[in-house]
């Protein structure tokens, strides 16, 4: 049987990411789908919930404009390959070349 999980709050994310029975997998796909993020690498349990918390604290909860792209360390350099190695990132770049190769 599925349990509905309601996530109405930024709080209600962290408590549903940090639950034991959330893969990391699946916590990256809730969190990444919240706030328009690609995800570039494997992360562990404890890097999702620590990223998830930096993205909060310093972009959602103060309206930044500038919100980042990619669900990695801001430390982290993403080259060209890293990006077109996703299906989301492929998808985005097959849309600009659609648009502005035509």
């Amino acid at each position: 049987m599925t349990k509905e999980f309601h996530i109405k709050t930024t709080a209600d994310l962290m408590d549903f990411i940090k639950r034991e029975e959330v893969s990391s997998a699946q916590a990256i796909k809730v969190v990444c789908s919240v706030f328009k993020l690609i995800n570039l690498h494997k992360k562990t349990k404890s890097e999702v919930i620590e990223l998830t918390q930096y993205f909060i604290d310093n972009f959602f909860s103060k309206g930044c404009d500038g919100n980042p792209i990619f669900f990695e360390n801001l430390e982290y350099k993403p080259t060209f390959d890293d990006i077109v190695s996703t299906p989301e990132g492929k998808k985005i770049v097959d849309e600009i070349e659609a648009e502005y190769l035509d």
